[in-house]
């Protein structure tokens, strides 16, 4: 178990790694604009060895059996958590969709194409999480149940 003093100061630095990974990508961006194509490539690459950084003290965390604090949520239990994940990818599928509709306003079709793609998408992602929800709630917690389900999530999961 890892002292509170260090799990405080572990999960300040995963916010550091993840903040540095957001800075290092608008770097990118920026280099992308100016067809600086190297800087952008290297920095997206930095972008990614941060992200990599925070999910080792993630896995650190984890692993001593402690919380990980990359927000103040906190759920009750997975019902809880994987309604609260239902109603986040509800809300990217409104905001996405709210963008289709500006870019059709708009009149730009290459826009249009890509965005056509993450509509697709985020229609799987909601029917993907409320399946997780209801079979969650069909099977109320039962430990064996749980773990079948559990089972299925990691054999599904692809990075």
């Amino acid at each position: 178990m890892l002292r509170e003093n260090i799990l405080k100061e572990l999960n300040k630095q995963i916010h550091a790694e993840l903040y540095s990974a957001y800075f290092y990508l608008s770097m990118s961006a920026f280099f992308e604009k100016k067809t600086l194509k190297g800087f952008a490539s290297w920095l997206k690459v930095q972008a990614q060895k941060e992200l990599q950084h925070a999910m080792k003290f993630y896995y650190h965390i984890v692993e001593m059996g402690a919380d990980v604090a990359v927000s103040p949520e906190r759920w009750a239990s997975p019902l809880e958590a994987f309604d609260d994940v239902h109603q986040h990818e509800h809300r990217v599928s409104g905001l996405i969709n709210e963008l289709a509709s500006f870019v059709n306003k708009e009149k730009d079709d290459k826009t249009k194409d890509v965005l056509q793609w993450f509509l697709k998408e985020q229609a799987e992602e909601e029917i993907r999480t409320n399946e997780i929800a209801q079979k969650i709630k069909f099977v109320k917690e039962g430990k064996s149940n749980l773990s079948i389900l559990d089972n299925e999530l990691a054999a599904s999961a692809v990075m």
